[in-house]
């Protein structure tokens, strides 16, 4: 519950879902620890990833865990300390425009034994695992709030992380979890990087 900003805007009832409590404080270390669980299962021993940072350097570092090497193609503009914890996990770093950065992930990804960790987008190469670990997002906000919120702002570029939660508060009204499933409510700063 909010103890500051809630009251100050007169709602009594504001969440905070805290996701920097995850390995590499990101929420999308829940996408990338079920993407890499499976692709280690299937075999795999190298991924590739396209990244301006979060999603990069979740996959290095559960790459690191399983054993496997991570491929992390980064727009030239990365930021220094980006770069640094990357590195710091093992990734192999390659640095294109950013307007060449999803066809060189695409190229990689076709390559034998490297698993694409790509983002949910309109393109010939998926990863169709990662969205499911975000309904986890939604069954944890019931099993706190014992029900569903009226709504929930996300905050998303490309929306992987909302789709995922919302398919989880789905889920809990098919299972009888929930009555309701919340407002979605996409966010997203105006000056953001695509």
């Amino acid at each position: 519950r909010s103890s500051w900003i809630g009251p100050r805007l007169g709602l009594r009832n504001l969440y905070f879902k805290l996701e920097q409590q995850n390995a590499t404080l990101s929420f999308k270390d829940r996408y990338v620890a079920l993407t890499l669980d499976l692709a280690h299962r299937f075999g795999f021993r190298n991924t590739v990833v396209a990244s301006t940072g979060n999603l990069g350097i979740s996959v290095a570092a559960y790459s690191a865990r399983y054993g496997m090497t991570c491929r992390f193609v980064a727009p030239t503009w990365l930021p220094a300390n980006i770069r640094a914890e990357a590195a710091l996990h093992g990734a192999e770093m390659e640095f294109v425009a950013t307007e060449k950065r999803f066809a060189r992930f695409e190229e990689l990804a076709h390559a034998a034994d490297l698993f694409p960790v790509g983002l949910f987008m309109a393109r010939t190469v998926q990863n169709p695992f990662g969205i499911e670990a975000y309904r986890t997002i939604a069954y944890e906000i019931i099993e706190e709030l014992s029900g569903a919120p009226s709504a929930v702002l996300f905050p998303c570029a490309r929306g992987n992380g909302l789709y995922g939660a919302w398919k989880g508060f789905r889920d809990a009204c098919d299972w009888g979890w929930s009555s309701t499933v919340p407002r979605m409510v996409a966010c997203q700063p105006a000056l953001a990087h695509s």
